[in-house]
């Protein structure tokens, strides 16, 4: 638990002009004892700056602020985050993101882990940038699972499954179904791998349907 500062000078020159690149990284992260949460705090900021000569029109001036709380506890990881981004050639965001994760254990040979995220953003000064009705936001959702099943010492079977959605600026769908089985053989790794997929984007959809071996030897 503790923070870290970092700062970054640069001076670059060109046949066109001279800039100037300044860069500040924080970080803070504070962890409670008596319960098993983190708050963190980033901040970054990246800003180009025209010295002398031509502009070449893409000096880019980023700030971003995050603040989170993350959990930890006896398998279930989850964590709530806000973003601001502030910048010039690009139209501010506002951010707020959600993830979760529990992974447990059906005797010793199964093991299982279920999550999904959700995350909302909105583009500031949408007019400003030309963006149409619509397309000043941007949401996405996605969940998941897993199934790892210890056939022997030396086999696993991994069953897996995801799925994807995002509206806004970008409109799709993402689903994707596989199941992935592993041999050891001596100094060999053996594994196979299918999965289905279907998606759609935008007026365009379809399927993918993917088969993969692969074979490696430990030294």
């Amino acid at each position: 638990d503790g923070q870290d500062l970092l700062v970054d000078y640069s001076v670059s020159v060109s046949r066109q002009g001279e800039f100037v690149a300044d860069r500040i990284t924080w970080s803070n992260r504070l962890g409670l004892k008596s319960l098993p949460l983190a708050i963190y705090f980033n901040y970054t900021l990246d800003d180009r700056r025209l010295e002398s000569g031509d502009d070449p029109g893409n000096l880019e001036t980023e700030e971003v602020h995050l603040v989170g709380i993350q959990l930890d506890h006896e398998g279930l990881s989850a964590l709530i985050e806000h973003e601001r981004v502030q910048q010039k050639l690009s139209p501010p965001t506002r951010t707020t993101r959600a993830e979760a994760s529990y992974t447990g254990h059906w005797g010793p040979r199964l093991t299982y882990t279920v999550g999904g995220h959700i995350e909302k953003l909105s583009y500031r000064d949408a007019a400003a940038f030309d963006l149409e009705p619509g397309e000043e936001f941007q949401d996405s959702c996605g969940a998941y699972a897993t199934l790892s099943v210890k056939l022997s010492r030396r086999t696993l079977l991994r069953l897996e499954a995801d799925y994807t959605s995002s509206r806004g600026q970008d409109n799709d769908r993402l689903g994707r179904i596989g199941a992935v089985f592993e041999w050891k053989i001596g100094d060999l790794d053996f594994s196979v791998e299918g999965r289905h997929s279907e998606f759609k984007q935008e007026s365009n959809a379809g399927t993918e349907d993917i088969l993969l071996f692969n074979l490696s030897r430990r030294f």
